[in-house]
């Protein structure tokens, strides 16, 4: 679905808003770590060449651009539960401003609608969506709110409006049980040679 939403977003260029890294570019891209440590867990490619060959050029285009070095943190050491102290406040610092564009991003795209595209729950409301299990676990274990009332009230109300929906509340998975897969995978990572 993602990868048939790129292509009618970018329409040929090398970004989902075109030419350049937008809004929905850096939305997306600050799940590439989750997506990666996923990958090495269940040992499955789910961005690959075969199935989403649009998506491989953007994630190697996005992840090789200066600025996105700069401005996002090592999600796969946060994942592992590699960083602490000062080196965990600034990765959870740097997501949480990642969460501003998204916010920016949101107002921009919805235009005080309820979602992303408008009225109803589009492409990358669905897109994001499939990410807040995973935001709240991260919430949950290292103690802060990232989407909060205060730095993305937007978001916040989008949040509200997207779980409880009839079509998405049924397949929403349970925190918990992210929470306690998420420890499998802190676990499994941290035994794993480098």
């Amino acid at each position: 679905m993602l990868e048939e939403a790129f292509e009618k977003c970018s329409k040929g260029k090398g970004y989902f808003g075109g030419e350049k890294i937008g809004y929905i570019d850096i939305a997306l891209g600050s799940f590439l770590g989750w997506i990666r440590v996923t990958e090495k867990m269940v040992g499955l490619k789910l961005i690959n060449e075969a199935k989403t060959p649009s998506l491989v050029g953007w994630v190697e285009r996005f992840c090789e651009d200066s600025a996105v070095k700069e401005l996002f943190p090592s999600i796969h050491d946060i994942a592992e539960g590699q960083l602490e102290g000062e080196a965990k406040e600034a990765a959870i610092e740097q997501m949480s401003e990642g969460l501003i564009f998204l916010e920016d991003a949101f107002q921009k795209c919805s235009k005080g609608k309820g979602c992303f595209g408008g009225e109803k729950i589009g492409y990358l409301d669905i897109a994001l969506g499939c990410f807040l299990g995973w935001i709240k676990v991260t919430e949950k274990m290292v103690g802060m709110e990232l989407i909060d009332k205060a730095k993305t009230p937007s978001l916040v109300g989008w949040v509200e409006r997207f779980c409880v929906d009839s079509s998405v509340k049924e397949v929403m998975p349970e925190i918990e049980k992210l929470e306690e897969f998420a420890k499998l995978i802190q676990a499994m990572l941290k035994a794993s040679p480098k």
